[in-house]
């Protein structure tokens, strides 16, 4: 009983260590900040490298990093980060 017990606590840790990463990472719109007015997506799709950028927790430390756009049927976007890890010698 008191192994089930140890498990269930852990995960209720787990779960609430990642609502509390989750909420710390959470960006919130500029106040003032308006969206773009005739945004055509499609002229953003394709492979993009990334010049410059706000380092995100799991970005921290990539070189060489790309993100890549691609338009999807339900007229979402789907974005893919890619980078390399000099300390890991893969991407």
């Amino acid at each position: 009983m008191k192994t089930r017990d140890y498990i269930i606590g852990g995960s209720i840790l787990a779960a609430g260590g990642l609502i509390a990463a989750a909420y710390k990472m959470r960006r919130e719109i500029p106040k003032g900040a308006e969206p773009v007015k005739n945004f055509d997506a499609n002229r953003y799709m394709g492979r993009w490298f990334e010049i410059a950028r706000m380092d995100y927790m799991w970005e921290k430390g990539l070189t060489d990093t790309t993100a890549e756009y691609t338009l999807q049927d339900d007229g979402s976007i789907q974005v893919i980060n890619r980078g390399f890890d000099p300390k890991k010698g893969n991407g």
